[in-house]
């Protein structure tokens, strides 16, 4: 049974040549799991570190970069950090990008969307919605 779980799962990563390991997730494959990016923005998060959300403005990972702009974006909104104007300049270079993440959802959900296209708030982008959410807890 494992194997047949894994072998749909490749399936998936390949059809839409996502990358399972720079993801963007908050109720991914059957256990409903949050991906390792938001796994480890969340701990951020809860302990306020929110200084260190800078650095990965800079990141290899695009989903580090992604959420790294979205989080710090927010957190200067609600006066938890204050940003430089380069940093600014920098975030909304960052979201209006045309550079791709990898996105999942449930268990055969598994796409690619722009920076761009993710920022974008209209009824087909339900995973802005999903980290409003997010961000709404913390």
């Amino acid at each position: 049974m494992m194997t047949f779980v894994l072998s749909c799962m490749y399936s998936s990563y390949a059809q839409k040549d996502v990358d399972p390991k720079d993801m963007i997730g908050f109720g991914c494959y059957s256990g409903g799991m949050i991906t390792k990016s938001v796994y480890d923005f969340t701990s951020l998060l809860e302990k306020s570190k929110y200084q260190n959300f800078l650095k990965f403005l800079d990141s290899k990972s695009k989903s580090e970069k992604f959420l790294a702009a979205v989080v710090c974006k927010k957190l200067n909104k609600d006066r938890k950090l204050k940003l430089s104007a380069i940093e600014i300049k920098k975030i909304d270079t960052i979201l209006n990008s045309d550079e791709l993440v990898s996105i999942c959802s449930g268990c055969t959900y598994f796409s690619k969307i722009s920076f761009k296209e993710l920022s974008k708030k209209n009824k087909e982008n339900f995973m802005l919605d999903k980290i409003e959410d997010w961000l709404a807890k913390y």
